[in-house]
């Protein structure tokens, strides 16, 4: 990336040569599809250049009409595509980029570099089978490569081809006097990366292929391929599990189907806790990945010496654990649900409560026996049953024309104003109550408290209580004891 990049730079400056350098970067964007590996992400970081993700097919794969419409948006804005990243076998599913339609539309764009990531798949196409998979790689500027993934080779080895190397070197170049010797013909490596030195990685791997060759790494590649085949089988055969990808090479990834009724989300908790719990045995080690907002699980065949035993051993090992998860998750579900019952029935409680309370406001025969018949249940409770009688013959026979057996409460009582004269008002807070009764100037007032049977409250104590009416209260009490005692003296 910063080679494209400094050869980018190289020939717009050419072409504005006024234009100063910054200004020229700041307008480069690179583009990858959101499979691509996160070290193109860390690239663009080092390069100090945009990167856009753009979004692939139904099967994971980058293809040249999605990113012709993105790079022609970001040109027409002021952008300039320097650089795009396709994909051979993506870490995540090992699905593959059309190499043949993204170079095509890097065709119509000058100044774009494109580079094929072929780290894990790249080792695949000894095997002439898959080397469809590579067409449209005469478009390609540069080409890596892997080794220590899948060709028997010790990490850390890595194969880089470039189209054209002098715009590799001619961007990392720095010749000081004490790094200059005498054989200018010469390759120098130093140019080619960003250390200065490196070690003999390529001598290992020409161990490799003079121990193996060319039908010894092909027989070792189609054999990975036919277990992760054997693989795939077993999991289609069990319904409790599901395939997440295109088994092409030796990479399949499934996940645990999940109960009936489970969200995504969910489904996702019980595959990570399956894979948690698969790689904490020892028995087995694979790594997860996200696609489309699913969690799923790589199984990939790496050992050298891998038998179809293995296989069928790592199959039982998975059945094991998933199976166990699919019952630790069913018991879960149903402590959910019954948290979500009772929370159903402590809502519907509360809104009862609620609902009475707002009864008991507007209806105060909810709450007040007097006004209730006398042969209630909730009379009876309250009153003896010679109270209730002696309230029965008490009881005038024609209608008083003050109600001093009702009242309301002082909500009504205040939208009753002016329309209800004479009415009880009670203040439950204040254990008390008082007459509404219409004054001269039309406007209703309270009058004096009329007495209650239930118990006072201290006035003094109560919140609503004015320091005025307080001190009066007081005074009250204290003169009381007086007077009683100036009769007694007379």
């Amino acid at each position: 990336m910063i080679s494209a990049r400094a050869h980018a730079i190289k020939n717009l400056k050419a072409q504005h040569p006024f234009i100063d350098e910054g200004v020229l970067l700041s307008k480069l964007i690179a583009y990858c599809s959101r499979e691509a590996h996160s070290c193109v992400e860390k690239g663009a970081m080092m390069a100090f250049v945009k990167l856009k993700i753009v979004e692939p097919d139904e099967h994971n794969s980058l293809r040249g009409a999605a990113l012709r419409e993105v790079m022609m948006q970001d040109q027409a804005m002021g952008m300039i595509p320097f650089y795009v990243a396709a994909t051979l076998g993506t870490t995540s599913v090992c699905s593959f980029d059309n190499v043949e339609e993204i170079g095509l539309v890097c065709r119509e764009f000058p100044t774009v570099w494109l580079h094929i990531d072929a780290a894990y798949a790249g080792a695949a196409f000894v095997c002439p089978e898959f080397r469809s998979y590579l067409k449209g790689v005469q478009f390609a500027d540069s080409i890596s490569t892997n080794t220590n993934k899948w060709l028997l080779t010790c990490f850390d080895c890595s194969c880089l081809w470039v189209k054209n190397r002098y715009k590799l070197t001619s961007a990392l170049v720095v010749n000081p006097v004490y790094l200059k010797h005498g054989f200018e013909g010469a390759i120098d490596y130093r140019h080619w990366q960003i250390p200065l030195s490196r070690r003999f990685r390529s001598l290992k791997l020409w161990f490799v292929l003079r121990t193996y060759g060319i039908s010894g790494l092909q027989k070792y590649i189609r054999h990975h391929c036919e277990l992760a085949k054997r693989f795939e089988k077993l999991v289609l055969a069990d319904s409790r599990f599901e395939i997440s990808n295109e088994v092409k090479l030796g990479l399949v990834c499934f996940r645990l189907v999940g109960n009936q009724g489970m969200t995504i989300e969910s489904v996702n908790k019980m595959n990570q806790k399956l894979l948690e719990a698969i790689n904490d045995s020892g028995k087995l080690h694979m790594v997860p990945s996200k696609v489309n907002d699913k969690f799923i699980i790589r199984f990939c065949v790496v050992a050298h010496d891998q038998t179809q035993d293995d296989i069928d051993y790592a199959w039982e090992i998975i059945k094991e654990y998933g199976e166990r998860t699919l019952k630790e998750s069913l018991i879960q579900e149903e402590i959910v649900s019954d948290e979500v019952s009772e929370m159903v029935k402590r809502k519907k409680d509360l809104a009862y409560k609620r609902s009475f309370f707002v009864r008991m406001v507007s209806d105060p025969k909810i709450y007040n026996p007097t006004m209730a018949h006398p042969t209630s249940s909730r009379f009876s409770n309250r009153f003896s049953a010679s109270e209730i009688d002696d309230i029965i013959e008490d009881e005038p026979s024609e209608e008083p024309t003050t109600p001093t057996a009702t009242w309301i409460s002082w909500p009504l009582a205040f939208l009753f104003q002016g329309e209800t004269p004479n009415v009880m008002m009670r203040f439950r807070h204040l254990d008390t109550t008082v007459h509404l009764k219409p004054h001269r100037d039309g406007h209703t007032r309270a009058l004096p408290p009329a007495e209650s049977t239930s118990p006072r409250r201290d006035r003094s104590k109560s919140p609503k209580v004015s320091p005025t009416e307080k001190q009066n209260h007081l005074v009250e009490k204290k003169e009381t004891p007086r007077k009683k005692s100036n009769e007694g003296i007379n």
